[in-house]
């Protein structure tokens, strides 16, 4: 089930349009170990910045998103990508690439709408059977301290402004529940100008809450290593202690 924030697609667009040049230029350098990366894999695309932006540096790519209304958004962006870029609508537990790719990224904390452990476990496996040894997967995922999970309750607030619109979007985390491994998310979308000026869109979305332990347990027993961790949360994402929790971690799995 596609969640209703992501069927207004180009309204998120906007809202979650921020530059990513910074983030791309690192993210290539991190894929381009042990070689070149000619082809990324991004499950969870969504309108397809990323991919877009790879795209910009020569990068070709393929996106996987259940949610047609952002690959329609993805395939308008993406219509003179200067490389190849493929798109498919499907689950990232099971779907099939038809051509090689060297390296994937995840960002944005997209894998906790995965609903548990069997759901990410069957991801990670269909990325294995994507991606060849030695290949990167760099995957952006919260991850909460179990010594006070507290700490994650909270919001944020951003305006954006592209061309004829203006956004302002907030998030809240409401609520996190390690016992059930849970946590509940609300999101807002308030349109103050541009074709839809006056509207809102609201969403509450319940996610996946992930601890070191039991992400450090699903990676274990996949075809994947975890070899760095990263600060996504900090612009210069200097290395962390693999297994340290924080939000918009960035994990560096290596294909085994």
């Amino acid at each position: 089930m596609v969640e209703p924030l992501y069927d207004e697609a180009e309204v998120y667009d906007v809202a979650f349009g921020w530059d990513l040049t910074e983030e791309v230029a690192w993210l290539r350098g991190r894929l381009d170990v042990p070689g070149p990366c000619a082809t990324v894999l991004e499950p969870a695309c969504g309108t397809g910045r990323h991919l877009h932006a790879l795209a910009q540096q020569g990068v070709g790519g393929i996106g996987v998103d259940a949610a047609p209304s952002m690959l329609t958004v993805a395939r308008r962006r993406l219509a003179d990508a200067p490389v190849p870029v493929d798109l498919l609508c499907a689950d990232v537990r099971a779907f099939t690439a038809d051509r090689p790719v060297q390296g994937a990224i995840c960002p944005l904390n997209s894998l906790a709408h995965l609903p548990d452990d069997a759901a990410m476990a069957a991801h990670l496996a269909r990325m294995a059977a994507h991606l060849p040894s030695g290949a990167r997967y760099l995957v952006q995922l919260d991850l909460r301290d179990p010594a006070d999970p507290a700490a994650a309750v909270g919001y944020g607030t951003w305006d954006v402004t592209r061309g004829a619109w203006t956004v302002r979007a907030t998030w809240w985390v409401l609520a996190v529940d390690l016992a059930a491994a849970t946590e509940l998310h609300r999101a807002e979308l308030e349109v103050r100008r541009g074709p839809r000026a006056g509207e809102v869109i609201r969403d509450t979305l319940r996610l996946t809450a992930w601890t070191p332990e039991r992400w450090a347990a699903v990676v274990a027993a996949s075809a994947f290593d975890q070899v760095a961790a990263y600060d996504g949360d900090d612009p210069e994402r200097p290395p962390v202690p693999v297994g340290s929790p924080g939000d918009l971690r960035w994990h560096e799995l290596v294909r085994a």
